[in-house]
Formats: structure tokens, C-alpha cells, sequence
């Protein structure tokens, strides 16, 4: 993507579906930091479901209507700048959004259907970090398409 093409396209709609209530005050404040930044590219909202049903529910939902992202220790890993380029051929298509779904702390019991597989690490992460580090990646693929 040229350096000031956001300007010219619409914002992504990106939704992020967790697999709980964010408990941790360290990672609200980062997640809400991101979200501050990131706010100039897409419009993302975070999805915390009240209950498994409900999480099971939004999972089936998301996979029919967007491109989906599930988040799994066994997915594709990723430097920052191949992140980006394959970030940019999902923001590129035309579509309802992207979504991105993390599991919980024992994984999925029933894996989402993937558009990609993701990997944020080799190492075991914690489910409650994972989407901040998410985050960061995806403002970081942002600001890297825009030749920052």
C-alpha cells in the first residue's frame, strides 16, 4: 500500500472475539491504548461473551460474514513486515470485516473455521495477553504499510 493510501480507502471493520471478560488492569489500559491508535485505520471492537453458548455463537457468526483470523499456538508465525503484507491482502479484498478469534485458556473446543491460523509466538501466551499483543501487530502492519 503507497505511503497516505488510507486516505483513499474506507476503514476496515475488525472485530476481536475473546473468549472472556479482560480482567488484568495492565492490559486494559494497553489494549485501550491501541485502540486509541489504531482508530486512524479500522474501527475494531472487542467482543467479551458472557458465556461458552455465547462465545460458540459469535464464532459461528463471525466465520459466515467476515474473514476470520483464529489465533492458535499450532498457526503460521509471522516476522512483523511478512505480517504486513499479508495483512494488507486481507484489508484489500472487499468484505464485511475481519475478525480475529482467540481462545481461551485451554484452547478451542471446537475449532472456528480459518481463513488464517495464526501464531502470535512460539512460546505459550497467556490468553489474556495475546490480544493486546495482537493489537500492537496489527497497528504495527498499519503503520508499516504506510511506509512508517
Amino acid at each position: 500500500m503507497p505511503k497516505n493510501m488510507s486516505r483513499h480507502m474506507p476503514k476496515n471493520s475488525l472485530t476481536l472475539l475473546l473468549p472472556q471478560k479482560v480482567k488484568t488492569p495492565y492490559i486494559k489500559e494497553g489494549l485501550s491504548h491501541y485502540l486509541s491508535k489504531i482508530k486512524s485505520y479500522a474501527s475494531l471492537s472487542i467482543v467479551e461473551p458472557k458465556s461458552e453458548e455465547a462465545f460458540q455463537h459469535y464464532c459461528q457468526r463471525l466465520e459466515k460474514e467476515t474473514i476470520t483470523i483464529v489465533l492458535d499456538e499450532k498457526g503460521r508465525q509471522f516476522n512483523s513486515v511478512n505480517f504486513a503484507k499479508t495483512w494488507e491482502g486481507f484489508v484489500s479484498q472487499k468484505v464485511k470485516g475481519i475478525s480475529f478469534i482467540v481462545g481461551g485458556p485451554f484452547g478451542f473446543k471446537t475449532p472456528p473455521r480459518a481463513d488464517l491460523t495464526l501464531s502470535l509466538s512460539s512460546l505459550t501466551l497467556n490468553h489474556e495477553m495475546t490480544p493486546l499483543f495482537l493489537v500492537e501487530q496489527v497497528y504495527r502492519a498499519y503503520t508499516i504499510l504506510q511506509g512508517h
